[in-house]
């Protein structure tokens, strides 16, 4: 891709932005853009002024925002952006014919705070929960293998965040600016004020949404479709089969990791390994495909990974474990498989 074809992918993003046809990977790579180059925050600035100018004058019924949007987007594919976005904003201002509008316009772009683009990463790599404190009083308890990005300052339209992994939100109430968790698969969880718990790892083939109290809506951007959720109730969805189920679920179970501890509700065995592999940093393989046909009722809180098998393995005599070495010098690793006793099968 030549240098000319960049300029103009570049030009277009913030385009697209103003002409909302943002897609979410774009907006990320916009957000980064914006706050590593003073340049491109001056572009923003000039191509807000244009646009504002232009709603303006849809909404005093002078012109149609459309026509005006398909014109701009044709001429702004030159290298030097910048002098030809000035160009548009002079002819767009002679047009209006509207000094007053024009300064008034100017003066909303001049008070654009480049800041509300600034978005911060925190990521928990360790067994320990992280604690993030959101600019509008909200927590958000970040789990284990889990990333949470989220803007310095939200805006007075909406708050938005990105999680991968698993967190525990508590929600500032504010009726008037709806809270986002933007997930993988085009999935996002929408609150105004309220408690919930979100699994969502890339790795995964399912997402769950627990709501400990309150009210959420997940929101299927790629159908277009709304499922609320009530108080004690878990959606989750499957990435492979696209199908949703919701179930009852027990609040320590999804959320007793925020007090340290892991619990287990009647748990089938195949998310007793997801949650022990992901606290414990941990690679766990089941051996036998008869295992996932196994339960499990317990909570453990500072037992180390063995003593929770042992103890899983006591509850059910004839579950087996054992830890494999790789053979990899450059990278060894430790495997812990579990299998049945050759007698039961």
């Amino acid at each position: 891709m030549d240098k000319e074809e960049i300029n103009k992918k570049e030009s277009d993003l913030n385009l697209k932005f103003f002409m909302k046809e943002l897609q979410e990977d774009e907006q990320f790579f916009l957000k980064e853009r914006l706050r590593n180059d003073k340049k491109e925050q001056e572009l923003f600035k000039e191509l807000a002024f244009v646009f504002k100018a232009a709603e303006t004058i849809v909404f005093n019924n002078c012109c149609h925002i459309k026509q005006a949007q398909k014109k701009i987007k044709k001429k702004l594919t030159i290298n030097n952006r910048i002098v030809r976005v000035k160009q548009i904003a002079l002819r767009i201002a002679a047009i209006i014919c509207i000094p007053l509008l024009v300064s008034h316009t100017y003066l909303l772009i001049e008070n654009w705070d480049p800041d509300r683009f600034q978005m911060k990463e925190v990521s928990n790599l360790g067994e320990n929960v992280s604690v993030v404190n959101l600019s509008d009083g909200s927590e958000v308890y970040l789990y284990a293998g889990s990333i949470l990005r989220y803007p310095e300052q939200f805006s007075k339209k909406e708050r938005v965040v990105e999680l991968t992994g698993q967190a525990y939100f508590k929600v500032h109430a504010n009726p008037e600016n709806p809270f986002y968790v933007h997930t993988v698969n085009n999935l996002k969880v929408k609150a105004y004020g309220t408690a919930f718990n979100i699994y969502a790892y890339e790795s995964d083939s399912t997402l769950s949404v627990f709501l400990e109290k309150g009210a959420v809506n997940v929101i299927d951007s790629d159908i277009n479709q709304t499922y609320k959720l009530e108080p004690g109730i878990e959606l989750t969805y499957n990435r492979k089969e696209k199908s949703i189920e919701k179930r009852w679920k027990s609040t320590d179970e999804c959320i007793g990791w925020t007090k340290g501890k892991i619990v287990f509700d009647h748990t089938p065995i195949r998310e007793v390994v997801q949650k022990l592999s992901r606290y414990y940093d941990v690679d766990i393989r089941i051996d036998d495909a008869k295992l996932n046909e196994y339960f499990f009722k317990a909570t453990f809180r500072d037992e180390s990974i063995y003593e929770i098998l042992n103890m899983l393995k006591v509850s059910s005599p004839d579950l087996q474990w054992e830890i494999i070495q790789s053979n990899n010098s450059l990278k060894p690793m430790k495997t812990i498989v579990l299998k049945l006793n050759k007698k039961e099968k």
